[in-house]
């Protein structure tokens, strides 16, 4: 009786301890059965170095390496120190007699050993014995605790869904069709006359998930609510990925307050008002992921682009905030610096004639929206795809602000330029909201 109530109650703070670690399953759960490994070896005093030296090197989580050497330690050490010893003494057929010292500090092991090598290779040889197979069965229970998603998304009573908006194209289009072929149904979210109904068919066709469509202007008063509502208690969301968002590039005294309005209102209000929304729907979940797209511009202001950036860097601190205040629960909150993204020649072209950094940076959508889903279900706070936007954001924290502003500014003021002698309008992004060049220049 006093088992039924106590083993139960354990699981619970070791489920909640190990899921509460943002990392891949598998490094988790190898690096507590390390941990415990490690945990039968009368290495007392070093454990938690070699633990920690050890996860280091695997690429492993260390925090899960020490909770597993605690947990051996603390729970059962002095019982499984006594069995390792008889086991090793079997073993080697020594005769030295061992007792535990009053403190389990190194200086008290080391004394205690001292002068007596065959006690301490007794119960290094027992510890070795018990523990290899004791670590393979706990690494086995504690992996299917954590219950591992990176082939796929993840199955529940009903399968749920992952909810991607400005998903017509671009790289919403390839975020949604990377979680489907996961195995994730999808919902998607894009302007009406965008061909939604089309990569809903693909998808359907080429992976077998299950398709909703929602087309709406979510800059629209009412549009969020609306959908949220349309989906509540008829899909159950375990993804949300805020992709919808919009730019330009422009002097601040030519853009009109309607482009700047419609820009803070997807790239800001949409994502925030969204996330608020979902979230008593994805916390009923084991496991729920909120991918943010933020992108490379958060680092630096950028002038010419002026609000863009500002936007964009607000995303990134609002989900790194967000991650932290649900770091106890089962939603983890991830976002994602896109650089420039190769879709087609005339934007990939204007990228390339803003210089080497730019040219560097630029991926294909697909890429991005692979690294960007893995690096979610990893866990990973942030994630900036490719080694060239690695680059950009190391130099950009190296150098001071006012050097990167005028570095960046220089090349779209290069690019303006350019536009003008040419007589080609200042190129215009958008993933949501109806948007027109008269937006950009009406009064």
């Amino acid at each position: 009786m006093y088992y039924k109530k106590i083993l139960p109650g354990a699981r619970r703070r070791l489920v909640a301890k190990l899921t509460s670690i943002r990392a891949h399953p598998r490094k988790v759960a190898g690096a507590y059965a390390l941990g415990f490994f490690l945990g039968t070896t009368p290495f007392v005093g070093l454990k938690v170095w070699i633990a920690l030296l050890l996860a280091s090197l695997l690429k492993w989580n260390r925090a899960a390496a020490v909770i597993g050497v605690y947990h051996i330690n603390a729970l059962t050490g002095p019982l499984f120190y006594s069995a390792a010893y008889f086991a090793g003494q079997q073993l080697l057929g020594t005769e030295a007699g061992f007792s535990m010292p009053e403190s389990l500090s190194l200086g008290a092991v080391i004394h205690a050993f001292w002068g007596n090598r065959d006690t301490f290779m007794a119960l290094l040889t027992g510890g070795l014995l018990l523990g290899a197979p004791g670590a393979l069965m706990l690494y086995r229970f504690s992996y299917n605790l954590l219950q591992p998603q990176e082939e796929r998304v993840g199955k529940e009573e009903r399968s749920p869904y992952a909810l991607i908006t400005g998903a017509s194209a671009g790289l919403g289009k390839e975020l949604a069709l990377e979680l489907a072929r996961r195995g994730a149904n999808l919902i998607l979210v894009a302007l009406p006359g965008r061909n939604l109904d089309q990569l809903a068919r693909q998808a359907r066709r080429q992976f077998g998930v299950e398709i909703a469509v929602f087309e709406m202007d979510l800059t629209a008063p009412g549009a969020i609510e609306k959908l949220v509502r349309e989906l509540r208690g008829r899909y159950p969301v375990n993804w949300l990925v805020n992709n919808a968002g919009m730019g330009g590039t422009a002097e601040m005294k030519a853009v009109s307050p309607l482009y700047i309005d419609r820009l803070l209102q997807l790239n800001v209000r949409a994502t925030v008002l969204l996330t608020r929304l979902m979230l008593p729907e994805l916390m009923r979940h084991r496991h729920s992921y909120i991918l943010n797209v933020s992108s490379m511009a958060a680092f630096s202001p950028i002038a010419y682009k002026t609000v863009y950036p500002a936007s964009k860097a607000f995303v990134y601190a609002f989900s790194r905030a967000l991650r932290e205040e649900l770091r106890h629960t089962p939603v983890s909150v991830s976002v994602v610096h896109p650089g420039p993204i190769l879709t087609n020649f005339s934007s990939s072209r204007r990228i390339i004639e803003q210089g080497a950094l730019a040219s560097l940076s630029l991926l294909p959508a697909r890429e991005i929206a692979t690294a960007a889903i893995a690096g979610t279900l990893a866990g990973k706070a942030a994630i900036i795809p490719g080694w060239g936007n690695k680059l950009n954001w190391l130099l950009m924290k190296a150098l001071p602000t006012s050097w990167s502003i005028r570095l960046v500014s220089r090349a779209i003021r290069r690019e303006l330029h350019a536009d003008e002698k040419s007589g080609r309008r200042a190129e215009l992004s958008e993933e949501s909201p109806a948007f027109t060049n008269q937006a950009l220049t009406s009064a």
